[in-house]
């Protein structure tokens, strides 16, 4: 059995975790920027819920998962990362933050219909994109970011 759970968020968001900003020059670090992403993306799960897809050869069935703020931020926090000796932010990293952020606080909760034709097409052998995707393109920007801050912390 092939188990699909829609995050409905790039591979990067593996590296969230929450931590606060830094309060002596507003420079975010790439930890406070995973968690403010982080924030924003469990706002909109603990909204909208989440996906669960299961497929077998009898076929895909899809599960709405009703998953709240506190329990999605758990699920995404990874220990550690904000102990990683990472550069903040520059200033367009920061204007990138800023526009993944309002790009995941606006985009509408996944319809049963884009389910319906996501498991159509997971039937037919193909492999569609998981609904609500793609990410905003600035969260993707991101991504370079918190993969090279974990690295460096051997995370």
């Amino acid at each position: 059995m092939i188990v699909h759970r829609a995050w409905l968020v790039p591979a990067f968001f593996c590296f969230w975790i929450a931590c606060g900003a830094d309060e002596e020059d507003g420079a975010a670090s790439p930890a406070d920027a995973a968690a403010e992403v982080t924030g924003a993306m469990c706002d909109w799960i603990g909204e909208c819920g989440q996906w669960q897809f299961d497929c077998d050869e009898t076929g895909c069935t899809a599960d709405l998962l009703d998953t709240s703020r506190a329990e999605c931020v758990a699920d995404r926090t990874l220990d550690g990362l904000d102990q990683a000796d990472c550069a903040d932010l520059t200033a367009s990293e920061q204007q990138q933050l800023d526009s993944c952020i309002d790009g995941l606080a606006s985009r509408p909760c996944v319809t049963q219909s884009e389910v319906d034709a996501y498991l159509a097409a997971l039937e037919a052998g193909e492999e569609p994109d998981l609904p609500g995707e793609p990410a905003p393109a600035a969260c993707d920007e991101l991504a370079e970011v918190f993969v090279a801050c974990a690295e460096t912390a051997g995370l």
